[in-house]
């Protein structure tokens, strides 16, 4: 009996934080996810035979080549402050970086281990010389769910990106996630 009552306890704990989580979004500089990305010696899953590398928390999948909106984005991205939803591994961070380190980047993602991931494919590029060390203070990862009601960002940004990834929402979902855009993007910003 004992042991059945602190099991429950542990799991009305792990659903506490859990839902805590699912309401805010954390927010890490790129020394603080690259810091976790060590800690955890994590490391991004082999791709399959398509090419797509599935993401942790299965999800979806990183297509190996990127689409029409992620192309545009990246050319409209050109020294501006710009955030990425559902940026898993962060392979259009990487272009948009490496192409000008003037442009202020967030990547969003719902699970942390896929920014931590990011951090450290962002960090590889720098230290094999194909982007600028610069980039490093204008980047941020935030873990958290941009259908939530109340997304904790507060920031305005010039263009956003969502590519591959409304098809997961809810009707209920769609509408949240719309308000939060409209919340988040400057006059005249791009989604």
């Amino acid at each position: 009996m004992r042991k059945n009552i602190q099991h429950i306890k542990y799991v009305l704990a792990l659903l506490l934080v859990f839902s805590s989580q699912a309401l805010h979004a954390t927010q890490y500089s790129h020394a603080e996810a690259l810091a976790l990305y060590t800690a955890h010696n994590l490391c991004m899953p082999s791709p399959q035979g398509d090419g797509r590398i599935q993401t942790l928390n299965k999800k979806g999948a990183m297509s190996p080549a990127l689409d029409i909106a992620s192309l545009q984005f990246i050319k409209d991205s050109a020294n501006k402050k710009v955030l990425e939803i559902g940026g898993a591994y962060g392979k259009v961070m990487f272009e948009v970086l490496s192409k000008n380190s003037g442009t202020e980047y967030h990547i969003n993602d719902l699970d942390e281990r896929h920014l931590f991931i990011a951090a450290g494919n962002l960090q590889n590029g720098i230290e094999k010389g194909n982007i600028s060390q610069a980039v490093l203070p204008k980047v941020k990862y935030i873990s958290g769910d941009i259908t939530n009601k109340n997304f904790p960002i507060a920031e305005k940004y010039d263009a956003i990106l969502i590519a591959r990834v409304m098809h997961f929402f809810s009707p209920e979902k769609m509408d949240s996630a719309i308000t939060n855009f409209a919340r988040l993007l400057k006059p005249q910003g791009r989604i």
